[in-house]
């Protein structure tokens, strides 16, 4: 995910508020041109204590939980955003400094931008909502509600102007006007999962019950109108799946079951856009059992342990791929990823407090890691690829009962 540019007009002359108006509108717009970690870099602003007391008062006072992050979205190695519980931040400085965006009642589970302008995001107005579909033109400052439907999405995809893609649970959808209105795309029943790369090249997870129970991994050029099996994989239990695809590369995480703080699922990977598919892993649990595709025993194991929970994944270039983990009974977070298209796969140290994360990859070495829990609402860096990570915003968490 990512962050974008200015929110603010100016008469002919500037007013002492005018001017720190700009010196504001300089972090969020981007003009910095070096990645800078907060732990090696004096002056950066790790414990912000002022920054968390700003957040809390602007927040709205209907919001109970903790704060805490929930998803982050960087456009360079220097310019990002983070989101959270009621609020929106912004850096230009690789992390050293960060700047108040927004805050509110919006408490956001995605953001997607494009620009440093325009953006997407879910969020809910209360606790326990579903999350609704917002927009903004102003870098997050302001958002607006364009979709008045039912529909309530569980992932959207923004691509170039005002087109784009969103998911329920089971079904896929498509916006050419900026999300006002969304046409549903035919795909199979039992859809639990999904992915378009454009108007015509989609993908779907499939559920099987009965004695062939397991997943399908379907497969569209036609925009939904055809669909073919591209993977089919075993699994005694079916709990759904995602989707992530970028070039040629078609990522498939397929879950089993859960228990004891643990997640059983398994990872599939194809180079060549579906035509042939590998195991990356297939990680089976004590509390969730057999993963996808293996026996008891399982085949290997993803990122932070024990049981951990796979976050969200991120591609970059044509054949790498990053995965971040949370494990609620390690009580760590971390990342793993394959250089080679799924052929190899290496996860890197749990050392980061935290059960689960949400990550932001802008090149083989250089990452943004969210830790997304309340009890350790943190920012971290890596510049070796997740082998080692530099904090460069954390909260203090008010209540760990």
């Amino acid at each position: 995910m990512k962050i974008k540019d200015n929110r603010f007009q100016y008469g002919s002359y500037p007013s002492l508020s005018m001017m720190m108006a700009f010196v504001l509108l300089l972090g969020i717009v981007g003009f910095s041109g070096t990645s800078v970690s907060a732990a090696t870099s004096k002056g950066c602003d790790v414990n912000s204590t002022t920054l968390q007391s700003q957040l809390e008062k602007g927040r709205s006072s209907s919001i109970q939980e903790d704060i805490h992050f929930t998803d982050t979205d960087f456009l360079s190695q220097t310019t990002g955003r983070v989101a959270g519980n009621g609020f929106l931040l912004g850096t230009s400085d690789g992390g050293c400094h960060w700047q108040k965006i927004y805050t509110g009642t919006w408490q956001f589970s995605q953001i997607e931008f494009t620009s440093n302008t325009q953006g997407w995001a879910l969020a809910s107005a209360a606790s326990g909502q579903k999350p609704v579909f917002l927009t903004t033109t102003d870098g997050g400052a302001t958002w607006k509600k364009p979709y008045n439907g039912n529909l309530r999405f569980t992932k959207i995809d923004k691509k170039s102007g005002s087109t784009g893609f969103a998911y329920t649970t089971s079904g896929v959808y498509k916006t050419i006007n900026g999300g006002a209105a969304w046409t549903a795309i035919p795909t199979p029943a039992n859809t639990r999962g999904g992915y378009f790369q454009d108007s015509n090249t989609g993908w779907v997870v499939k559920t099987v019950s009965g004695s062939n129970s397991g997943y399908r991994i379907m497969q569209t050029i036609d925009g939904g109108n055809k669909w073919t099996t591209s993977l089919s994989v075993g699994s005694l239990e079916v709990s759904g799946g995602e989707i992530y695809a970028s070039g040629k590369q078609v990522w498939a995480i397929l879950y089993s079951g859960t228990g004891m703080s643990q997640v059983s699922y398994s990872v599939y990977a194809s180079s060549d856009s579906g035509t042939s598919w590998r195991q990356v892993f297939g990680q089976s649990t004590a509390g969730g059992g057999k993963a996808p595709g293996t026996g008891a025993l399982g085949n290997g194991e993803g990122p932070a342990q024990p049981g951990g929970h796979p976050g969200n994944m991120q591609f970059v270039g044509s054949t790498i791929a990053y995965l971040a983990g949370g494990s609620p009974a390690g009580g760590k977070v971390a990342v793993g990823r394959s250089l080679d298209s799924g052929k190899t796969w290496k996860n890197m140290p749990a050392t980061i407090d935290g059960s689960s994360a949400n990550i932001s990859f802008l090149s083989q070495n250089v990452g943004y890691l969210a830790v997304t829990d309340s009890l350790t609402p943190a920012i971290y860096i890596t510049k070796d690829g997740g082998k080692t990570w530099s904090a460069t915003l954390k909260f203090t968490a008010t209540d760990k009962n």
